[in-house]
């Protein structure tokens, strides 16, 4: 189960981490973005030799789950999904600087936020409960409304932002609507519960 979970937790404390060396270092681009870069890579490794990965690369042989019934499922897609959202979260770190020092904004509060929206899509990649997924989608979007709204002296972007917001505002309600109704009927948030509910009706 620890193998299960290494990357997304590598992940998350990454985040805390840079969180804490700006809170203690402050003005430190350069040692943020050695924490920042450094974690992404070490949760990278941790991805591809814990595996699953094509032509039986990495330790786990099989799926492994974590939890009883199952909230978090380490399988080959779990593992080509956290890959490519590290590797995105390591390229986006590599070409911030250039936007964000000649604007003039901080490096470390980009840093925590990016890596934060990493661990949401890691945790919707391998999430196998609804309450897991909604939960890892609003990780993922509520760093995106910082995001968009980052340059906060520009009017575009925080008028992007809060566009942004109302929209993802809506759409959270609307989905945690359609997740409440799907459990009502099916009596389960597990999504093989709602598998086994629904092809029970159709047959």
């Amino acid at each position: 189960e620890m193998l299960t979970l290494l990357p997304f937790v590598l992940v998350v404390a990454t985040a805390l981490l840079v969180i804490l060396v700006d809170l203690f270092w402050p003005r430190r681009d350069a040692l943020v973005m050695g924490v920042g870069l450094g974690g992404l890579v070490l949760a990278l490794v941790a991805t591809l030799a814990i595996g699953l990965m094509p032509w039986d690369f990495g330790a786990l042989a099989e799926a492994s789950s974590f939890g009883d019934p199952a909230l978090y499922t380490r399988d080959l897609l779990t593992a080509l999904l956290d890959f490519a959202l590290i590797s995105i979260g390591i390229l986006t770190l590599l070409f911030a600087p250039d936007y964000l020092t000649p604007r003039k904004l901080p490096l470390a509060e980009f840093t925590a936020t990016l890596i934060f929206a990493v661990s949401g899509g890691m945790l919707i990649a391998g999430g196998q409960d609804l309450l897991i997924l909604f939960i890892g989608l609003e990780l993922l979007v509520l760093p995106g409304y910082l995001l968009a709204g980052f340059a906060k002296r520009d009017g575009l972007s925080t008028e992007g932002a809060i566009k942004y917001f109302l929209l993802g505002s809506f759409s959270s309600a609307i989905l945690l609507f359609g997740l409440a109704f799907v459990m009502g009927f099916t009596g389960s948030t597990q999504l093989s519960g709602i598998a086994e509910a629904l092809s029970g009706v159709l047959d």
